[in-house]
């Protein structure tokens, strides 16, 4: 368990290293409501933007962006 078993319990969040976790979800938790047309045939193209400055503390060369379509 890499010694996480010696800390104490619940560990304290600065004692956690962590890695692969979502620091931001663009367009909320639940979804980015009319982000994709109502109505889409088989061929159709939709397009939707979104803008985030990465705050200056952030090694960007770190970053990973996921894309998800409910």
């Amino acid at each position: 368990m890499g010694g996480y078993q010696t800390l104490p319990n619940p560990i304290p969040a600065n004692m956690i290293a962590y890695n692969h976790v979502a620091r931001k979800f663009l367009g909320g938790y639940t979804r980015q409501t009319r982000s994709v047309p109502t109505s889409v045939s088989a061929g159709d193209t939709a397009s939707y933007t979104f803008t985030y400055t990465i705050p200056s503390t952030w090694n960007e060369n770190n970053i990973k962006l996921i894309g998800l379509l409910f």
